[in-house]
């Protein structure tokens, strides 16, 4: 199916993204010191319905349900917030589109903190960030000519990394 990859990229750019970039998803880095950095490291984890321990689904069966995905939109935004508004607008995009399979990863930030152990307010928009997932974000985007980098006390500069599967 042939995909209008510039109408994704500017409805990730009207949602507030920096900038958009496709790449093969072939090029999706596991890694499963990602969840190690998950559990020791991150507030969230245990914490919010989008993170671990609570996704439901083991590495194994998340490695092999992201490997039927031929493409990728990387999200580059300035906060989590505005990262995950562009992902969401990209992935309904991209199902416009008729790309039924379209799914945004972001660090769901719609409540925060997370309501857990309440139900989710937001079903329908909450999505696991790629680190949960166990992507290694630094050598995903790597590629790309895009970079990690942190402050002193651990925050992401000066940009976040979302990400929507297409097809």
């Amino acid at each position: 199916m042939e995909v209008d990859c510039e109408a994704l990229a500017a409805a990730a750019r009207e949602a507030g993204a920096g900038q958009a970039r496709l790449m093969d998803a072939a090029g999706l880095v596991f890694d499963p010191r990602a969840a190690l950095k998950c559990r020791f490291g991150c507030p969230r984890y245990g914490r919010a319905w989008t993170c671990p321990p609570h996704l439901g689904l083991s590495p194994e069966q998340i490695e092999r349900a992201l490997a039927g995905y031929q493409r990728a939109l990387v999200i580059v935004s300035p906060e989590a917030a505005s990262g995950q508004r562009a992902a969401l607008a990209v992935e309904k995009a991209a199902m416009a589109q008729g790309l039924s399979f379209a799914l945004a990863l972001a660090l769901c930030v719609h409540c925060d903190p997370c309501v857990y152990p309440d139900p989710c307010p937001h079903p329908k928009l909450a999505r696991p960030s790629l680190a949960a997932l166990g992507l290694d974000v630094a050598a995903t985007v790597k590629p790309l000519g895009l970079e990690v980098r942190l402050d002193p006390e651990g925050k992401l500069l000066p940009a976040w990394y979302t990400l929507v599967l297409l097809d």
